[in-house]
């Protein structure tokens, strides 16, 4: 089982920027949000400035020392960024020191940690705000947010030479942004699930894995996934999309990504999250990715896309 740091009491949508602070309520839980995670531990934070030139990050510090349930309700006010300006946006990071790689930012979760490091999932999962504007006057918050961020490196980079290398000790891994609600929807949230799967088949297809030797039939679905001649893949309960994003996206550097057809499905109400997760993330993939409803308790003719894909080689 995963733990999630999200907010209990999320940050607001819009401030002034003559305020001296948010109030935030940090929430360490499981996926569904009903079990707390009861050790004790540091919650830290930071600021961060999407500019025309990158990403400005203030300097981190502590926020508050999580001490179980008797933390979970507890207000903490948050300083706003210094030199902030009416007109901008930041988000607030927040993560639990112990995190499995040095290279990457404090609020990017590692799928596939190198070597030595410690496994994926180990530590609590860090989150980032949606953006909040800052106005210009007054004193009053918007409406509190109803999203949040969570950012996810990859082991992979554009192919260099014909052959593909990709292993776990690259630089340059993009950066997979996906959003959730902070609603209690199931399907508009990150699963442990779909996070132990996704890891698992993005080690699967490292070029130094050695996962596909345990069994004949974990060697066949690899050879599947990396060859040139594509598949159709079919992901059942897609959730907010993780799985067929992080598989679509680590694949990218082999060849035959136009033969690649993923068809995430999930019921209605889930599919414009996906969607957008799928288009926020296009830059990443180029291999056929779409969301189609699939309700479990309706006949399987009633989902088009299903009869539009032909035949299927992976159903996850």
């Amino acid at each position: 089982m995963f733990f999630y740091l999200s907010f209990l009491r999320p940050p607001p949508r819009t401030v002034s920027a003559n305020a001296k602070d948010v109030l935030i309520t940090p929430q360490i839980a499981n996926d569904l949000r009903t079990e707390t995670f009861e050790g004790h531990v540091d919650i830290w934070c930071c600021w961060i400035h999407e500019s025309p030139t990158g990403a400005v990050r203030q300097p981190t510090r502590k926020l508050t020392a999580w001490k179980g349930s008797s933390s979970s309700y507890k207000a903490i006010p948050v300083d706003l960024p210094a030199g902030r300006k009416a007109g901008q946006s930041w988000r607030l990071a927040l993560w639990v020191p112990g995190r499995s790689s040095s290279s990457l930012p404090e609020d990017v979760i590692d799928v596939c940690p190198a070597s030595g490091s410690a496994k994926f999932g180990i530590s609590i999962l860090p989150v980032t705000s949606s953006p909040i504007l800052f106005g210009q006057g007054g004193k009053k918050e918007g409406p509190k947010q109803e999203r949040i961020w969570r950012s996810y490196a990859l082991p992979i980079s554009p192919p260099t030479l014909s052959s593909v290398d990709m292993t776990s000790e690259q630089t340059g891994r993009p950066l997979i942004t996906i959003v959730e609600q902070t609603s209690f929807d199931l399907d508009k949230k990150i699963w442990d699930s779909g996070l132990g799967l996704s890891s698992w088949l993005t080690e699967l297809c490292r070029t130094d894995s050695s996962l596909a030797q345990s069994k004949p039939i974990v060697q066949e679905l690899k050879d599947l996934l990396l060859s040139p001649s594509g598949f159709t893949a079919v992901e059942l309960g897609t959730g907010i999309g993780v799985v067929s994003l992080m598989l679509a996206t680590v694949l990218e550097p082999f060849p035959g990504s136009e033969n690649r057809h993923i068809l995430a499905t999930d019921l209605e109400s889930a599919i414009p999250l996906i969607e957008e997760n799928f288009a926020s993330n296009k830059p990443h993939y180029t291999a056929s990715l779409s969301a189609a409803t699939l309700d479990w308790e309706q006949d399987l003719e009633k989902c088009e896309a299903l009869q539009d894909i032909g035949a299927i080689d992976l159903i996850m």
